[in-house]
């Protein structure tokens, strides 16, 4: 008998497959918000485009309430593993903060965060950072209804609500911080991101100029936009993680030039030097991505010399001393990062002798309803070395199609010097309603009022706007000091009248220079507005008297009050109360300020 074993060996392996990655379940459903502002729709959170910037049209805006929400309707019951919240990019991602989630099976009875949080069945969580642009939140909860709520008052605004489905396995997320820009000349960067889980996270390369080994990336010297991505395929426990991109710039310094304006002089008006003298000759110099390629060098180089500059900031200066009237050229080279220049040249004329001169600015520019406006126009103005003995501002303010603003509002005209800061040149309370005319003298910011300059109109307006225009005129003629500078010390407001805040101002130490024969402190002031602690009317209606002291003496006592009737401008048929006396100002441009001579001079 022959026995046979037959054996037949079978090899096992074991054979996985890749976890399925997260469904986002609230794409396409039905959203609804508190209220809607700007045409913020709430669908725009869930139309499945994640872009933050407002301006391409997918990023909701609810008003501005105590505590918006924003919800979407699943439309039946699903098991959710978690939220992926989507900011505004282009400004004010901070109004994300502080932020409610709130999950329920059933409908949300009740608008207050507080009344909802003891809503049976409803789930809820409290998050203070705010998504930057995105942040993923493990849920782990059954649910139809989501909804988004503020704290505070804001408006809220999101550019997409993903509401993951829970995979098979544990939810997890991906935490990969945003990149900023990088140059392409530093090499390259190492990646980092983690899972909630603590499985080792993988990268690969979208696109761009780079080339990825492990989390290494490395440039390849061109610029580009680089998008990366961070994945986490599961386990046997956790579920797929939903992949993280990342996009940033990478900057070729070999790209980019920097853009140079010379302000002073200049283009059309010759410079007024009754005498010849030192003459401050400045440049704007711009370039892109200022946060990685910097302003090396800039250089003026007059009538064929070379003049280094001094600055920053985009802000450069250098005096020059011309040597006779006529026609004379200067260039503005700038250099920066990586090597590259940039340059600028004008010709321009010095005179001893010149004309009046008016410019026209703001020339009926509107300002509209809707909260705090800023108008900013660029103009060429006389550049001179004490030859304008009085510079005059004439505002005019006329009302567009709808009438003016009703009621008094705050407004500044301001300029940029040549250091890059904005000096107020003059304040303005707008009248009830009406049009009206102001002048004012303008000659001690002689030194601003010259060359290029940026001007802005600040207002604040809710129920229509203003058209305004400022005419500013340059009469020449003797002036003692033919050289000035303005420097600021304080702008903003001062809660008098607060029984709890009777502190005075700010003390400010000033160090003048050797060649400084005469100084003035100049003080504008407006009471206006009324706040939580108005003991006795003291924003607007309390006469009051103020000190300023110079070197611990009482230097000068201005009292704060003002006849408003008539009024000075001849503003007098306002509604409201434009008669009443009131501190400092009336209902018009014109504003108490004062003048106090603080260095004797030779």
């Amino acid at each position: 008998m022959v026995r046979l074993y037959v054996l037949f060996l079978i090899s096992l392996c074991a054979v996985f497959t890749k976890a399925q990655t997260p469904v986002n379940i609230a794409f396409n459903q039905t959203a609804t918000q508190s209220s809607t502002a700007n045409s913020g729709e709430a669908f725009r959170a869930v139309d499945g485009v994640t872009d933050g910037l407002w301006g391409n049209g997918s990023v909701t805006h609810t008003e501005s309430t105590l505590q918006p929400w924003w919800e979407v309707d699943l439309g039946s019951v699903q098991e959710i593993g978690g939220i992926s919240l989507w900011n505004r990019t282009d400004c004010c991602k901070e109004r994300l903060s502080n932020y409610f989630i709130f999950i329920s099976e059933t409908p949300f009875l009740s608008e207050d965060p507080s009344e909802l949080s003891g809503q049976p069945g409803v789930f809820n969580l409290f998050e203070t950072t705010y998504p930057d642009p995105d942040r993923t939140i493990v849920i782990n909860q059954s649910g139809r209804y989501v909804r988004i709520q503020l704290q505070g008052t804001n408006p809220l605004s999101l550019a997409e609500v993903e509401v993951w489905q829970h995979p098979d396995g544990d939810f997890q997320t991906i935490a990969f911080s945003s990149i900023p820009k990088q140059l392409s000349t530093s090499g390259g960067l190492s990646l980092n991101a983690t899972a909630s889980s603590g499985l080792p996270v993988g990268f690969s390369l979208v696109s761009g100029p780079a080339t990825l080994n492990g989390s290494n990336l490395v440039f390849t010297g061109e610029g580009g936009l680089v998008t990366v991505r961070a994945e986490q395929p599961g386990n046997g426990i956790y579920g797929a993680a939903n992949p993280v991109e990342r996009s940033f710039l990478v900057v070729n310094p070999a790209d980019h030039q920097p853009q140079v304006d010379i302000r002073t002089p200049g283009p059309t008006i010759p410079v007024l030097m009754p005498q010849l003298g030192w003459y401050e000759i400045s440049a704007r110099v711009t370039v892109a991505h200022p946060e990685l390629l910097s302003i090396n060098s800039v250089v003026f180089t007059v009538d064929g010399v070379d003049i280094p500059a001094s600055g920053s900031d985009g802000y450069y200066r250098a005096l020059w001393k011309p040597t006779q009237s006529g026609a004379h050229q200067v260039k503005a080279t700038a250099t920066i990062t990586g090597g590259n220049t940039g340059m600028q040249n004008r010709f321009f004329d010095v005179t001893q002798t010149g004309s009046a001169e008016t410019i026209t600015t703001f020339d009926h520019g509107q300002i509209f309803s809707g909260g705090t406006y800023s108008y900013t126009g660029t103009y060429e103005l006389p550049s001179s070395v004490g030859g304008y003995s009085q510079i005059l501002g004439h505002l005019s303010i006329t009302c567009p199609p709808g009438g003016c603003d009703p009621w008094d509002r705050i407004a500044q005209i301001s300029i940029k010097g040549r250091d890059g800061e904005w000096y107020e040149i003059l304040r303005y309370i707008t009248p009830y309603g009406i049009a009206c005319d102001h002048t004012i003298d303008l000659t001690r910011f002689a030194d601003l009022l010259q060359g290029v300059v940026d001007l802005r109109m600040d207002l604040v307006t809710y129920q229509n706007g203003w058209e305004f225009s400022l005419n500013i005129e340059f009469t020449p003629g003797d002036v003692v000091f033919p050289y000035s500078r303005v420097e600021k010390l304080w702008n903003g407001t001062f809660p008098f009248g607060d029984p709890k805040d009777l502190q005075p101002l700010d003390t400010f130490h000033i160090q003048f220079s050797p060649q400084a024969q005469e100084a003035e402190l100049f003080v504008v002031n407006t009471g206006h507005g009324w706040g939580e602690n108005n003991t006795q009317n003291a924003a607007e209606f309390y006469e009051a008297n103020h000190v300023f002291k110079i070197d611990g003496q009482g230097a000068f006592a201005q009292k704060l009050w003002t006849d408003c009737n008539p009024n000075p401008d001849g503003c007098t048929d306002q509604f409201g109360t434009w008669q009443y006396d009131r501190a400092g100002w009336c209902r018009e441009p014109s504003v108490r300020d004062t003048a106090i001579t603080c260095l004797g001079g030779s």
